[in-house]
C-alpha cells in the first residue's frame, strides 16, 4: 500500500487545491448580475467536495488526520453566525455569508492534512501570487481599454479603478493586501534569478494596488510591516520570542484601535458637518456609527448573519439618507468587519473575530521558532495583520477571494497540530457532509442568479420595445417569460429582494399597477426597511388608485400614502416618495367634493418633491401648472409649465399641457416664446426640433395669424426634411376654405426647388392646375388629416368622393373612414370601410383600414381574421409587418378578455 505522504491522493488533492486558487482569482461570468461573486462561491464548493472525497479516501488509506485545536476558532465563527442567523426573523439572509465560509473552511481543513511539507506550501503559495499576478494584468488590459470581457459599464469610477477579476477596486485591493506579504516571502525564499522575479510580480502587484485607489490597503501593509520589524528586532536584540512580544504589543494596540474608533464615532459621523475629507470617506464614518448602534442595540446574538444590508436604513445617519436621497445608493456593508460582525452576531461574534484575528498572528508567529519554517511563519504572520487591518477599513472576509485565501492561510498558520494527537478520521466525514451541502445550495445560487440575469435583460428588452411604441399586449408572450424567470429567481433566491424588485419593475412597465404593488410587497418581505422599494410600492399603489373608483380607489391611495411616508421616514429627502404623495393629494382632490384643500396639499408635496431634486421635474411642473390652472391661478400655472419646457423640452406633454393653457387663456406670445427658447437649446435631437417647430409654425399660422413668420420658420425645418408631411399641412389647416392651394404655394416657394422626397400629397397639389377634381380635394383631405383638422378633412373628403373615378374611389372610402373614426363615427366609419374592403379587398391599407375599423367597433373574430390574412401577405421583417403583428396582438388579448375561452 502506498504510504500516505507520496500517494496519489495526497499529489491529486494538491493539484485540486492549486487550480481552486487558480480559478477563485481568475474566474468569471459574464451571465450573472455580480460576474465575480456567485461562480467563485460555486467553484470554491465543488473545490471543497473534492478535496474532501480526497481527504477520506487518503484518510481510509492511512493518512492521519489531524488539527489544531485552534481550529475550534474558526468552526465557532461559522458556528455563532448560523446561531444568529436561526435566531433571527429572517436566517435565509445567512446564505449568502455562510456558504463560502463553510466551503473556505472545508478547502483549509484538506490543504493542512495534504501539504506534508514547507516545500509544497510554498509552491502552493506561489500559484496564488501567479494567479494574482495575472489578475493584475488583465487589470493593466483594462486600463488601456482591451478588455476582452463584457462589462455592463465602463465608463464609471469602479472599472477605472481596475477592478480585474474581481468586479471592484477595493476586492482587488483586499486581495492585493493579503498576496503582497506572500510575495514579499517568496522574494527571501528564492534565489538569483527566480528571486528577481518574484520581485518583478511584487512591483507589477504594487502598482495594481495604488491605480485602485485603496487607502486602508497601503496603510495595512505599513503596520504589517512594522509590526513585524519590530518583532525581528526585538528577536535579534533582546532575545525575545516573537509570539510573546506580539502578545504584549496586540494588547497594547486593541485599546488604541478602540479609542480611535469611538473618537471617529464621536466627531464625525452621525452628523450633518462633514469633515474635510471626499464624501464617500464621510459615507464610511456615518455607517461605522450606525453599525455601531445596532451592535449595541442587540448586543447579544445582533440582528442576523448577513442582515446589515436590510436593517442598516433604520440606522441611518442624515448625511446617509441625503446620500441615498441625492444618489439612489447606499452602503450594504459597514466597511469595517469588526462592527459589521458586532451588529449581526453581538459582541460574543466579534470577540470571537477579534481572537480568530490575534490567533492567526500568533500562531504564524509560532511557526517562525523553526529554522525551516521561518520564512513562512513571517510571511503568515505579515499578511493576517494585514488583513486584519485592512479589515478596519473594508470588507475583506465577506469578499470571496480575500476570505477565501484568509482561511487558508489562517489554516496554514495553524498547522494539523501535534503528531501525537493521533488519527481522527471522523473528520473527514465532517467536513465531506459540510462540503456537499454547500455545493448544493452554491448551485441553487447560481442558477437563481443566472435566471435574474437574463429576466434583467429580458427586462432591457421590453423596455426599449415600450420606450419606441411596441403595444405591451404586442410583448405579452415576453413579459409571461420574463416574469416567470424572475419567479424561479426569487425561489432559488429567498434571501434576496431583488427578482421581486425587479417583478414590481416589469409589472410597472407592463402598467399592471396592481400586480406590481403585490410584487414590490413582496420584496419587502425580504426587505422591510427598503426606502426605495416603498418608494415603488407607494408609486404602484397610487397609479393603480388612479384606475379604479369608489371605495377600491380610496384603499389603494391609502396604501400609496402610507408606503410613501414610510419612505420619507428612512429618508426624508427622497423626492420620488414626495411626488407621489402630490399625485396622491391630486387624485383624492378628482374625487372630492371640496377639492381645494386636497389641490393645495398636492401643491407643497410636489413642490417638496421639486426642492428635493426629483429627475421627474417636467412631469411635476406639469401637474403643479394643472392644479394652478384648476384652483384659477393661471400666472402660476404659466411660471411652471414655462419651467417645464426649460426642464424637459423633448417631452410632448409639457408642449400638450402649455398648448391647452395657452387655448384656454389666449395666451399664445408665452407659449411661442417657450417655444422660441426650446429651439434655441443646443444639443436638442433633431426630430424634437421639427416637433417644436411644427408646434411654433402652428401658432404663427393659425391663433396668432402670422403666416409670413410660420412659412419662415417651416421652411428653414422642411429644407432639411422636406419629407415631414406634418410641416406641410399647417398652412393648409390654417387657410380659409378653398385658399388652402394657396397656402401651399407660399410655404413651398420659401422652401426652395421642388424634390423627390416631397411627399405625394403635397407634389400633387402643387402641380393640380385647378382644386375642383376628385383626387385634389383628396390630397388636401390627407394634408388636412396629418394636421388633425378632422372637420376639415372630413368635408373634403366628402367633396371628392363624388368626384373620384372608380378606379380611385376605394382609397377615397378608406381615407375618409379614418377620418370618421378619428371624429367618434365609428359605425359610418365602418360602413364606409366595409364598402372599400368589397371594392379593392387585395389593398393592404384597404384590408388594414377595415381591420381596424372592426377592432374598433368591438368585433373580434372578424377582426382576428383580417389581421391574419395580412400577416399572410405582408413580408416579415418589414416594419409594416411588425406594426400590424403588434396590434393583431393587441386584438387577440383584447378578444381574449371579451369573450374567454376564444382561440
Amino acid at each position: 500500500m502506498n504510504t500516505p505522504h507520496d500517494s496519489r491522493l495526497l499529489r491529486a488533492a494538491r493539484v485540486v487545491l492549486m487550480a481552486w486558487i487558480f480559478l477563485i482569482v481568475l474566474a468569471l461570468d459574464p451571465y450573472v448580475a455580480d460576474p465575480a461573486g456567485p461562480v467563485k462561491v460555486l467553484i470554491s464548493a465543488a473545490a471543497a467536495t473534492l478535496l474532501a472525497v480526497l481527504t477520506a479516501a487518503a484518510a481510509l488509506r492511512g493518512l492521519p488526520l489531524q488539527l489544531s485545536p485552534a481550529w475550534w476558532l474558526p468552526v465557532l465563527l461559522l458556528v455563532w453566525h448560523g446561531v444568529c442567523a436561526a435566531l433571527s426573523p429572517q436566517p435565509a439572509h445567512a446564505i449568502p455569508l455562510l456558504l463560502p465560509w463553510a466551503a473556505f473552511l472545508v478547502i483549509a481543513f484538506a490543504a493542512v492534512q495534504v501539504l506534508r511539507d514547507t516545500a509544497q506550501t510554498w509552491r502552493v503559495l506561489a500559484v496564488w501570487v501567479i494567479a494574482m499576478t495575472c489578475a493584475s494584468l488583465y487589470g493593466f488590459v483594462q486600463a488601456a481599454g482591451l478588455d476582452p470581457f463584457p462589462w455592463s459599464a465602463r465608463d464609471i469610477e469602479e472599472y477605472r479603478g481596475l477592478p480585474a477579476t474581481f468586479a471592484n477596486p477595493n476586492f482587488a485591493g483586499h486581495a492585493l493586501v493579503l498576496a503582497l506579504p506572500v510575495v514579499a516571502g517568496l522574494i527571501a525564499h528564492g534565489r538569483g534569478l527566480v528571486r528577481l522575479g518574484w520581485v518583478g510580480l511584487a512591483l507589477l502587484m504594487s502598482a495594481h494596488l495604488y491605480l485602485t485607489h485603496m487607502r486602508g490597503g497601503p496603510l495595512a501593509l505599513l503596520v504589517a510591516a512594522g509590526f513585524v520589524m519590530l518583532l525581528i528586532a526585538l528577536r535579534a536584540g533582546r532575545g525575545v520570542a516573537p509570539a510573546r512580544s506580539a502578545v504584549w504589543i496586540i494588547a497594547a494596540a486593541i485599546p488604541v484601535v478602540l479609542v480611535a474608533i469611538a473618537g471617529l464615532l464621536t466627531t464625525a459621523a452621525g452628523r450633518d458637518t462633514p469633515v474635510p475629507v471626499d464624501g464617500s470617506l464621510v459615507l464610511r464614518l456615518n455607517g461605522y456609527h450606525g453599525a455601531a448602534r445596532l451592535a449595541l442595540d442587540e448586543a447579544v446574538t445582533g440582528i442576523g448573519a448577513g442582515r446589515y444590508a436590510v436593517e442598516a436604513p433604520e440606522y441611518w445617519t442624515g448625511y446617509e439618507a441625503r446620500w441615498f436621497a441625492t444618489t439612489g445608493k447606499w452602503s450594504h456593508h459597514a466597511h469595517n468587519d469588526l462592527l459589521e460582525t458586532a451588529a449581526e452576531t453581538g459582541l460574543p461574534g466579534a470577540g470571537i473575530y477579534l481572537a480568530l484575528m490575534i490567533a492567526g498572528v500568533l500562531l504564524a508567529l509560532r511557526r517562525t521558532q523553526r529554522r525551516t519554517e521561518r520564512l513562512l511563519g513571517w510571511s503568515l504572520a505579515a499578511a493576517v495583520t494585514a488583513f486584519a487591518v485592512d479589515g478596519l477599513f473594508g470588507f475583506n472576509l465577506r469578499v470571496p477571494v480575500s476570505g477565501g485565501m484568509f482561511f487558508l492561510l489562517w489554516a496554514l498558520a495553524a498547522g494539523r497540530g501535534r503528531a501525537d494527537a493521533g488519527p481522527q478520521p471522523w473528520t473527514a466525514g465532517v467536513a465531506l457532509v459540510v462540503a456537499v451541502v454547500a455545493l448544493c445550495f452554491a448551485w441553487g445560487q447560481y442558477r437563481g442568479e443566472r435566471q435574474y440575469q437574463w429576466a434583467d435583460g429580458g427586462y432591457l428588452y421590453l423596455s426599449t420595445a415600450r420606450e419606441e411604441g411596441t403595444p405591451a399586449a404586442a410583448l405579452a408572450a415576453d413579459f409571461d417569460a420574463v416574469s416567470a424567470a424572475l419567479h424561479e429567481a426569487a425561489r432559488r433566491l429567498p434571501w434576496d429582494a431583488r427578482p421581486e424588485a425587479a417583478q414590481g419593475r416589469l409589472m410597472m412597465l407592463r402598467e399592471n399597477w396592481d400586480a406590481a404593488e403585490q410584487a414590490f410587497a413582496a420584496a419587502l418581505q425580504r426587505a422591510p426597511k427598503n426606502p426605495d422599494l416603498w418608494s415603488r410600492r407607494a408609486w404602484s399603489a397610487a397609479r393603480s388608485g388612479e384606475t379604479l373608483t369608489g371605495a377600491a380607489a380610496w384603499r389603494a391611495l391609502m396604501r400609496a400614502e402610507g408606503a410613501a411616508l414610510r419612505a420619507i421616514s428612512f429618508a426624508p429627502g427622497l423626492a420620488t416618495a414626495h411626488r407621489t404623495l402630490g399625485l396622491v393629494a391630486e387624485l383624492r382632490a378628482a374625487r372630492a367634493v371640496s377639492p381645494e384643500a386636497y389641490r393645495r396639499l398636492a401643491i407643497r408635496r410636489y413642490t417638496l418633491a421639486l426642492t428635493h431634486g426629483t429627475e421627474a421635474r417636467g412631469p411635476v411642473q406639469i401637474a403643479l401648472a394643472r392644479l394652478h390652472r384648476a384652483l384659477d391661478e393661471p400666472d402660476a400655472a404659466r411660471r411652471y409649465l414655462a419651467q417645464a419646457a426649460e426642464s424637459t423640452p423633448e417631452d410632448p406633454a409639457v408642449w400638450d399641457s402649455f398648448a391647452a393653457h395657452a387655448l384656454e387663456r389666449g395666451d399664445w406670445e408665452g407659449y411661442a416664446s417657450a417655444l422660441h427658447r426650446a429651439l434655441g437649446r443646443e444639443g436638442l435631437p433633431l426630430a424634437n426640433q421639427f416637433d417644436l417647430a411644427l408646434r411654433l409654425g402652428r401658432v404663427y399660422a393659425g391663433p396668432m395669424h402670422q403666416p409670413d413668420l410660420a412659412n419662415t420658420l417651416l421652411g428653414e425645418a422642411l429644407q432639411q426634411a422636406p419629407y415631414r408631411i406634418d410641416l406641410w399641412a399647417v398652412p393648409v389647416v390654417a387657410a380659409d376654405a378653398g385658399r388652402e392651394r394657396d397656402a401651399l404655394e407660399a410655404l413651398a416657394a420659401v422652401v426652395g426647388p421642388p424634390r423627390e422626397d416631397w411627399p405625394e400629397a403635397v407634389r400633387y397639389v402643387l402641380n393640380a392646375e385647378h382644386i375642383v377634381d376628385g383626387e385634389s380635394l383628396l390630397r388636401l383631405a390627407q394634408l388636412c388629416f396629418v394636421g388633425e383638422a378632422w372637420a376639415r378633412a372630413d368635408a373634403l373628403a366628402a367633396r371628392a368622393l363624388a368626384l373620384l373615378s372608380e378606379d380611385r374611389l376605394a382609397a377615397g372610402q378608406r381615407m375618409r373612414s379614418e377620418i370618421l373614426a378619428k371624429l367618434g363615427r365609428a359605425d359610418d366609419a365602418l360602413a364606409l370601410a366595409k364598402d372599400a374592403y368589397r371594392r379593392d379587398g387585395n389593398n393592404v391599407l384597404t384590408t388594414l383600414n377595415y381591420a381596424r375599423r372592426l377592432a374598433e367597433a368591438g368585433k373580434w373574430a372578424a377582426a382576428d381574421f383580417q389581421y391574419a390574412s395580412l400577416r399572410e401577405q405582408v413580408s416579415p421583417g418589414t416594419r409594416m409587418f411588425d406594426d400590424i403583428a403588434a396590434e393583431h396582438a393587441a386584438v387577440q388579448a383584447a378578444r381574449t378578455q371579451a369573450e374567454p375561452g376564444s382561440p
